[in-house]
């Protein structure tokens, strides 16, 4: 429900606003039965399980309410203030935490309007800055502690509950997302050309988050809010038409790119570190307060003080006796470039995107080294020094060109010269899990369409179809590019799922996949 208001106040100024209201009742039932093995085959009925069947309901039940309103001014449509205000009440938080508030402020000045400029030089001019808080409650069932069943078979006739292993969080507050951001959009040459600049700087508070706790509380995790963790960076946009004709080839060009500072300013309390994930060879991505978000640790090469590698008596990598830093997944920046042509009906498009920068442990890369699987363990030996032979054959010394181009040296620091055999070296993967990581780095091919659009004259005499076209779309299409140490050609996007409890590990993936089709557009 909502109300709307529109006042032109006089020729210069005028307001636009909206009040409304929003009552959010969910009630989600589910209900969950399932045979193992049937009696009569072929026969898809409950009634016909052989034993007892496996079954599972979940009620889920939660209410908000919300007020909101907005008021757009502007001022000889080149100057404009934009206001929203939302406050919301939410089930899933304590009573006395339930209600919370976020506004939002947004100014923008369109200067080529008022100030004399030359279009054919500069055509559009548009300043802006915006400020704004965002609020987010949690999923139901988080304040206490509450009952489930276990999906076995009954016990004596009686089926078993059991308690959460989280526990339930004391005070819980709603999360906020305070963000700030300015930029600018210029147009150039009769808007031929345009330029799009933003600064933004983003700081998310009190995160909801299962922490890890002492396992005599009777639990392994207690929920909180904790961190504060601050995103700010610079995003950047070029467009232009390279070519121009009514009736002859059209070429327009986008290019984006985009860097990012990411930083855990603090955790709750005393908390040194919060582990977002962990995979094989005591590997963990973790934040860290005063460091990016996604910090790689685990055990990795021993090294001396100039950070050169050290060779035990047997010319194999040493480990580190603790877990190291090794990486962090965040890029040091994206970017992309698109380019469409249109010719008559045709027209056709592609986009080329990229990553530069940050790390992934790759278990492909380093369970198959270990296993032999690999093309690096059966490498000729040039690569290792010893006269362009198999390195299977007459083993490898364990130097740059082996450990890519990171200098190894003996315990005393002179240059390692001791041969050892190749499944010597790569079986010692599996006590320096550091040789997993790899580079995340890549260039991708990432979309094409190639299309033909109906002519009007063909239209016409079919009647009611406005416009008709028919393309071709490829997506995901090719890896083109990535990083020289990722040498097992992984795709790197797999070890960045859609939630966080994957990220930076790239493990039991599924290949990734290109997808080619049609499709059709019609309008009426």
């Amino acid at each position: 429900m909502y109300f709307a208001l529109n006042k032109k106040i006089n020729d210069d100024f005028s307001v636009n606003g909206t009040f409304g209201a929003n009552y959010r009742d969910y009630n989600y039932h589910y209900t969950y039965i399932k045979a193992a093995s049937l009696t009569v085959p072929d026969l898809f009925t409950i009634g016909n399980v052989s034993g007892n069947p496996t079954t599972s309901q979940t009620d889920t039940k939660l209410r908000s309410n919300s007020v909101f309103a907005s008021a757009s001014f502007d001022y000889k449509k080149s100057v404009y203030l934009d206001l929203t205000a939302r406050n919301d009440w939410s089930s899933t938080l304590p009573s006395s935490n339930w209600s919370f508030f976020y506004p939002s402020a947004t100014v923008s000045w369109i200067a080529s309007d008022l100030l004399k400029i030359d279009p054919q030089i500069l055509s559009f001019v548009k300043l802006r800055a915006s400020w704004a808080q965002v609020g987010n409650a949690t999923d139901a069932y988080q304040l206490a502690m509450t009952y489930s069943s276990k999906d076995l078979n009954p016990y004596n006739g009686t089926t078993p509950f059991h308690l959460p292993t989280t526990m339930p969080a004391l005070n819980l507050k709603p999360e906020s997302i305070t963000s700030t951001e300015i930029g600018a959009e210029l147009k150039f040459y009769q808007n031929r050309f345009g330029l799009n600049v933003t600064y933004y700087d983003k700081v998310a508070k009190d995160q909801i988050m299962d922490i890890d706790i002492s396992d005599a509380s009777g639990y392994d995790k207690m929920k909180i809010n904790a961190g504060e963790i601050e995103n700010k960076g610079i995003e950047l946009e070029f467009q232009g038409q390279i070519l121009k004709s009514d009736r002859g080839l059209n070429w327009n060009v986008a290019v984006n790119w985009a860097k990012n500072k990411n930083q855990v300013n603090k955790l709750y309390s005393d908390l040194k570190k919060y582990q977002i994930s962990s995979s094989w060879g005591s590997i963990t991505v973790e934040a860290i307060p005063g460091e990016a978000f996604g910090v790689i640790k685990g055990v990795g090469f021993n090294t001396d003080t100039n950070g050169h590698i050290i060779v035990g008596d047997d010319g194999l990598p040493e480990a580190s006796k603790t877990p190291i830093v090794l990486g962090n997944v965040m890029p040091k920046w994206t970017g992309g470039i698109n380019n469409s042509f249109e010719w008559r009906n045709f027209n056709a498009s592609f986009l080329i995107d990229m990553r530069w920068g940050g790390s992934i442990f790759s278990v492909t890369d380093w369970f198959g080294g270990m296993s032999g699987v690999t093309e690096e363990t059966a490498q000729t030996a040039s690569r290792a020094g010893t006269n362009g032979k198999n390195i299977r054959e007459v083993g490898l010394v364990v130097g740059q060109d082996v450990l890519k181009n990171k200098t190894v040296v003996k315990a005393d620091g002179s240059a390692n010269d001791i041969v050892v055999s190749a499944q010597d070296y790569y079986e010692s993967y599996w006590n320096t899990p550091e040789q997993g990581i790899i580079d995340a780095s890549y260039i991708k091919f990432r979309e094409l369409t190639f299309g033909y659009s109906i002519p009007h004259t063909i239209l016409n005499k079919i009647g009611k179809i406005q416009s008709a076209n028919i393309s071709f779309v490829g997506r995901n299409l090719a890896l083109l590019w990535t990083h020289k140490s990722n040498d097992v050609g992984i795709d790197p996007e797999t070890a960045f799922g859609t939630t966080n409890a994957g990220m930076g590990i790239e493990q039991y993936q599924l290949p990734a996949t290109r997808s080619l089709g049609f499709k059709v557009s019609l309008t009426f």
